[in-house]
């Protein structure tokens, strides 16, 4: 595996990926018996944007700092402020040199009753990992493991309630289909169960084959996909999507109404969501 999700970290994927992963992880917490959120792909959990791999295409400046500065002018809605604030609380003054992956995001989200399964195949990023989560105070188990051999393992949870991210680095030509074939064994012992998959839309095709894959064994799916329309941009990726099986109630409504009609003003981009 060759991939660095530190040459792309504070991008406009991330952005969109990372607020639908907060209004998510909030959805789960309006009850309060407790739930596990596992993350296949975990990455290093934090990442130095004044680094070498960062500085390299610097993609963050088309995401979280493109926000940063359209929430100076145009104060994002309230939904947005964990999220903000959080990126914020990590860095010092003006000067954006850090970014939070989606395990730091989902610590500061997770109440004490809640926990945490961290996945992370390759070895140098996982001890990264251990590293920038090992010392936290939540309920949280780091497996240096293959992503789709984790469901497996860890599902159902003991919790019954529960999200599972995926967020895979797609350098395999069959990714989605190994994706589908993790979710349907899944979903057989855990209906109840959240997921929420991120994809890159280069082939359109190859995703709509693996939307009409989700629909035929699971009728609640959201489908929510990203179009940057800046062609400055410096990354090759110019629009992802993210998959919710089992979407929290009215998380619909939120999206179209509120959320990504900002985001897209702020990013420069357009957006959809289907059924």
């Amino acid at each position: 595996m060759n991939y660095r999700h530190s040459y792309h970290a504070g991008s406009f994927s991330d952005v969109f990926k990372h607020i639908i992963l907060a209004l998510v992880i909030d959805a789960l917490k309006i009850k309060e018996a407790p739930f596990t959120y596992l993350d296949t792909h975990a990455g290093r959990g934090l990442y130095w944007l004044d680094e070498s791999e960062a500085q390299k295409m610097q993609e963050y400046r088309f995401g979280i700092e493109r926000l940063i500065s359209y929430h100076k002018t145009t104060p994002a809605p309230a939904c947005f402020t964990q999220y903000l604030d959080l990126v914020s609380s990590m860095n010092f003054g003006e000067h954006l040199n850090c970014y939070p992956g989606s395990p730091k995001i989902a610590e500061t989200l997770l109440r004490e009753q809640d926990a945490m399964i961290l996945c992370e195949l390759h070895p140098e990023e996982y001890s990264f990992l251990k590293d920038n989560m090992g010392k936290s105070d939540k309920k949280i188990a780091l497996h240096c493991t293959d992503a789709y051999l984790g469901m497996k393992a860890f599902l159902p949870p003991k919790t019954a309630r529960g999200l599972v991210h995926i967020d895979p680095p797609f350098e395999k030509t069959n990714e989605f289909e190994m994706i589908d074939a993790a979710l349907k064994l899944a979903y057989k012992h855990w209906r109840m169960g959240q997921f929420m998959i991120w994809y890159p839309i280069k082939d359109k095709r190859e995703v709509e084959r693996f939307q009409l894959s989700l629909k035929q064994y699971q009728n609640d799916v959201l489908f929510v996909e990203f179009f940057m329309e800046d062609t400055n941009i410096s990354s090759n990726l110019m629009g992802c999507g993210v998959a919710l099986v089992n979407p929290p109630w009215k998380l619909n409504d939120k999206l179209t109404k509120i959320v990504l009609p900002y985001l897209a003003s702020a990013l420069h981009a357009r957006w959809t969501v289907s059924e």
